[in-house]
């Protein structure tokens, strides 16, 4: 089989991180003796790799989260009603995500709702989950349409 026909079929198999480093992992593969099956193991892990940023890139373009908010840099000692524990309960096991269950936050003004709600998101995308933000004004408009 020629390199061109390899290509073509990587193509075609819909494996574009393969066919971006198949010939480099290859002359890899040759000069350290790799088995068929290394290489082939190194090259599924490289397209299962990229796979996985890609959909990660997706998803928080699609969720539209500011991107400054993080739990990394959220003051809950700001929020001392606020059980931390909780929240970090919250990203850690997504199985309420998977249930259908809601998780709402309520407060004044100015301490730190959104920052928690887009914390919560972010951490969500890192586990492969879909999210998307959207603000309470802005819902509201879209479901009126």
């Amino acid at each position: 089989m020629s390199d061109a026909s390899l290509e073509i079929l990587l193509k075609a198999l819909r494996l574009p991180f393969m066919v971006e480093q198949w010939q480099q992992l290859e002359q890899q593969a040759i000069a350290q003796g790799w088995s068929y099956s290394q290489y082939l193991r190194f090259l599924c892990e490289h397209e299962q790799t990229g796979r996985d940023n890609r959909r990660l890139q997706r998803y928080l373009k699609n969720a539209k989260l500011p991107t400054s908010k993080t739990l990394s840099n959220f003051d809950f000692a700001a929020c001392p009603g606020l059980e931390r524990r909780r929240i970090v309960q919250l990203t850690s096991n997504t199985d309420w995500v998977k249930r259908g269950e809601n998780v709402l936050f309520f407060g004044p003004s100015g301490v730190g709702k959104t920052h928690l709600a887009c914390a919560v998101g972010m951490t969500l995308i890192e586990h492969g989950l879909p999210v998307r933000y959207f603000s309470a004004t802005a819902l509201v408009q879209q479901l009126q349409q």
